[in-house]
């Protein structure tokens, strides 16, 4: 997201594309597009498995491929960088090519630091709207249905966050994505509760006059 955001502002400091038309400009897209992208850039569990195919291939793991794709586009939703990440987790840390092992990395992958987390978590953190939406969304007790003309809907949905469906449900785009930031959630309230927690004690602490 950090890389790709950049790419038409490239393009126009090398020359290779014309300046930013006022309405482009408009809602100051991270993007920097204003046009409708439609193209699917995410994996099937399809397209999943005939990469694992080639894996397997080549190592001789054992694995059931159906069952992993499976697993792992159950996580992911296809999210391109997850996919390549959990796969990579489990390559390298000799886990086995299990659903279990799937999920054992999908833990690993939704809680360590990345560029990619670090974007949302600031696009969130930059706009009160996004995060409350969002915190609405799945911290909340309330299930209505949304928008896609609202600007705050449109946004998440531009950002990759979540995804409304052909009645107006929205969901988290993917459950990495959705584990991650719970935890980030839980993580600024407990924070927030330590500040009161100090606050009040020090204000019980001083002397009354």
């Amino acid at each position: 997201m950090h890389d790709v955001k950049n790419i038409k502002l490239k393009l126009i400091n090398e020359g290779l594309h014309g300046k930013l038309s006022e309405n482009e400009g408009e809602y100051n897209s991270p993007w920097n597009i204003a046009t409708s992208f439609t193209i699917n850039m995410s994996f099937t569990a399809l397209e999943i498995s005939t990469m694992l195919v080639a894996y397997e291939e080549e190592h001789s793991t054992g694995m059931d491929i159906t069952a992993v794709s499976e697993e792992i586009f159950r996580f992911t939703n296809g999210y391109p960088f997850l996919v390549s990440r959990i796969c990579q987790f489990i390559n390298s840390s000799g886990s086995k090519w299990t659903a279990e092992g799937v999920q054992n990395a999908v833990k690993i992958v939704a809680a360590e630091k990345s560029v990619l987390k670090d974007d949302i978590f600031k696009n969130m953190e930059n706009n009160n709207a996004i995060y409350n939406f969002m915190y609405g969304l799945l911290m909340g007790s309330s299930n209505k249905r949304v928008s896609i003309f609202d600007p705050i809907v449109e946004r998440c949905a531009m950002f990759g966050f979540i995804e409304v469906d052909s009645i107006g449900r929205a969901g988290v785009a993917n459950k990495v994505f959705e584990m991650a930031m719970i935890d980030y959630f839980i993580s600024k309230e407990n924070s927030a509760g330590a500040v009161a927690d100090r606050v009040c004690s020090g204000m019980h602490n001083q002397p009354i006059y």
